[in-house]
This record gives structure tokens, C-alpha cells and sequence, in this order.
């Protein structure tokens, strides 16, 4: 009778087991599921080379489901980043600002119009690529319970200089290998088969592909193919490891640089706490910006109201810092301190009520716009007065 009882007893436990976990297994598919609505019918890689980096055309949007009055509204709205410029989006809160980083980064889509990026639509770029070319710093900061290095590599792995080259050309080589061998599957099947091997498993962590499940057969086909018809191998392969490389490693002698330039050398070797709980607010945002111009081979940085910390030695420290790093990148700041624009920005674009309400540069502004004239002024008294 005991021999026959305890497996019954083991049986009931995992039944037990399987019952309160219940819950989680439910909320991970309901996770799992809404993660991979999010995915396109087919990829789409950017053109590293093109001399438009974001591009808003037309764009209409506005937050259908809010029961906030004062949410955003977005109509015809044009915008354009190229290579190499610097462009400070300004505006009363309130007037869409940050619905527009949303839909340059790709977390909002438009619900007409056209959101690009080098040239294709930003809502078919893979979301690793996403992340790896459009980088954005913005005021909230996670900081992990780890030392100020850790923190800036955030997992990545630091290398030297002289082994960024070979480095590429290693994560190149192992692209190659894999597209080669799905060029040479006969059956859409055997593609799909072979996409679920483990030696398969850096093209789907690069594209953004789920590891523990897979995709329909029908759509996970659907997105190589696209891929593997639209361009060839050594454009796939240049994009991919640009992207793999960024999201995978730092460079030694720029994270150096970095620490000292930001002046977060004596958080080395120290832990921050949990939530950034040991250090002060100024000491985040000098972290936050380290670990943003850490990051290699972005196409554009996108400033969300940096500095909100800082005093103003601090805070032009600071600036002086991340104008040194992009003054020959492409750049798009939000901000409210209008001290900042004429440093860091060439070409402003002023919003009000979800349009353009005035383009140029800060001195032109000044002398034609009413509007921005008087938001300077504004400022410029409430920086005397403090």
C-alpha cells in the first residue's frame, strides 16, 4: 500500500504546484502573446548610409483612449533629422513633444503618415535594431544595485580599441554562416526547422525573435523571406553585426574617457544601491549620460529632457560634455531649458497645439517668433530671479 500511495502523493503535489501557478503561467502567455502581435508581416532593414536619419511625414495621432483633455493631439506634422544636425523640439507642456519621441522610437505608431528611419518605416525595423541605432537619453534613469562601471555597461562587455575591428568581423562571419544555410533550405519547412537549432540563436536575439516559443510557422517563414529576398547577404550581415556590436560591447579607452569626463570616477568599486538609492540625483544623471555616449555604432541620440537634477555649473559641465561627443552626429533634444538649445542645437522647431508654429535657428527665433521670444524671456527673468 505505501509503494502504490506515494507516487500518488508526488502526483497530488505537482497537481498542486500546477494549480498556483496557474496565475503566472496565464499572465506569461498574455505577455508572450501581446509581444508577438507587435511583431511586422515582414522586416525591413535601415540604409546605414542615408543622409535622412528620422523622418515624420504627414503624421497624424492622438491618444483615442485618454480621458485626459489636454492629451496630445498630433495633425500633418513634418519632421526631419538629418545626418550630422542637431534639432531642439520645443514647446509648452502639453503640446506633444513626447508623443513625437514615441513615434520616432517606435513605442507609438501613427495612425496616418509615415515614421522612418534611414529610410524605411521605423514600424518595420526589428525592435533590437531600434534600440541599437536610435539611442535616447532621457530623465528616467534605471540604476542597477552595482558599481558606476556596471551600471554604464549595463551587461556588455568592454574591449579594447584595436579589437573592434576583428570583433565585427567574428560577429559578421557567424551571420554569414547562418544565412548561408537558410539560402540553401529547399522547403519553407526546413526553414522553419532550422530557425529553432540553438547555432540559429544570434539571428533571432538580433531580430528580436522569442527564444522559449516560437512564432506562427507561416509568419516566422514570412519575415525571413523578406529578408533574404530584399537584400543581399552582405547587406544583411553589415546591418546585423553594426547592431550586435552596439548591443554586446563598449569600447575601453571611451568608457575611460567617460567616467572621467562626467566625473563619476569615485562610484567606481562602489555599489548605488537598489533604485540608485545610494547617490544623489546629479550623480544619476552623470551615470545615465555615460552610459548613453557609451553605447557604439547609434545614428541618433535623442535627448528627453536631460539635466532635471543638476545645478547650473553642474548642468553646463554636463552639456559641454555631450556637445564634445555629438558635435558631428545626429541629434534631437526636448527640452525646457532653453539655455541649453543655443549650445547644443542648430535648428529649432517650436510646437503649439500639435503643429509647427515656427522653424529656425535659435537667433532667428528670438527675432521672429512672439512666441519663442517670449518663452526666452520667461526663462532668462527666472534665471535672474534665482
Amino acid at each position: 500500500i505505501p509503494q502504490i500511495l506515494m507516487p500518488c502523493q508526488s502526483i497530488a503535489s505537482v497537481l498542486d504546484v500546477e494549480a498556483l501557478t496557474q496565475p503566472v503561467k496565464a499572465r506569461y502567455e498574455e505577455i508572450q502573446s501581446g509581444y508577438e502581435a507587435t511583431f511586422p508581416e515582414t522586416f525591413a532593414l535601415p540604409d546605414l548610409n542615408a543622409t535622412e536619419i528620422i523622418s515624420l511625414r504627414e503624421i497624424s495621432f492622438s491618444y483615442t483612449n485618454s480621458d485626459d483633455a489636454n492629451a496630445a493631439h498630433i495633425g500633418g506634422f513634418e519632421l526631419q533629422c538629418d545626418m550630422n544636425s542637431s534639432t531642439a523640439l520645443l514647446g509648452l507642456s502639453g503640446e506633444g513633444k513626447s508623443t513625437i519621441i514615441k513615434l520616432c522610437t517606435g513605442e507609438e505608431k501613427p495612425e496616418s503618415g509615415e515614421a522612418l528611419f534611414c529610410n524605411v518605416a521605423i514600424s518595420a525595423l526589428p525592435s533590437p535594431l531600434q534600440n541599437a541605432f536610435i539611442n535616447l537619453y532621457s530623465q528616467e534613469t534605471d540604476i542597477i544595485n552595482d558599481d558606476a562601471l556596471g551600471n554604464i555597461l549595463m551587461g556588455k562587455t568592454l574591449i579594447p580599441r584595436a579589437a573592434v575591428a576583428s570583433t565585427l568581423q567574428d560577429i559578421g562571419g557567424q551571420f554569414v554562416d547562418i544565412l548561408e544555410a537558410l539560402r540553401h533550405c529547399v522547403t519553407p519547412a526546413e526553414m522553419f526547422r532550422k530557425l529553432g537549432k540553438k547555432q540559429y540563436e544570434p539571428l533571432r536575439v538580433i531580430l528580436g525573435l522569442p527564444l522559449l516559443s516560437r512564432l506562427p510557422a507561416s509568419h516566422e517563414i514570412r519575415l525571413m523571406e523578406s529578408l533574404l529576398q530584399q537584400y543581399t547577404d552582405e547587406e544583411i550581415v553589415t546591418v546585423l553585426a553594426e547592431a550586435d556590436f552596439g548591443r554586446r560591447y563598449c569600447v575601453q579607452e571611451t568608457v575611460d574617457t567617460l567616467i572621467d569626463t562626467t566625473g563619476i570616477r569615485h562610484l567606481l568599486g562602489r555599489k548605488l544601491g537598489i533604485g540608485g538609492s545610494a547617490i544623489s540625483g546629479g550623480e544619476r544623471q552623470r551615470i545615465a549620460l555615460a552610459r548613453c555616449l557609451a553605447k557604439e555604432n547609434w545614428k541618433i541620440l535623442i535627448v528627453d529632457e536631460p539635466f532635471t537634477s543638476l545645478d547650473v555649473l553642474a548642468e553646463t559641465e554636463l552639456s559641454q560634455v555631450l556637445r564634445a561627443y555629438t558635435c558631428d552626429k545626429t541629434l534631437l533634444l526636448v527640452t525646457h531649458k532653453l539655455n541649453l538649445v543655443p549650445l547644443l542645437a542648430d535648428k529649432v522647431i517650436l510646437l503649439e497645439h500639435g503643429s509647427i508654429a515656427a522653424t529656425g535657428s535659435h537667433a532667428e527665433l528670438k527675432q521672429s517668433s512672439a512666441l519663442y521670444s517670449a518663452l526666452w524671456e520667461a526663462f532668462s527673468a527666472q534665471g535672474t530671479q534665482a
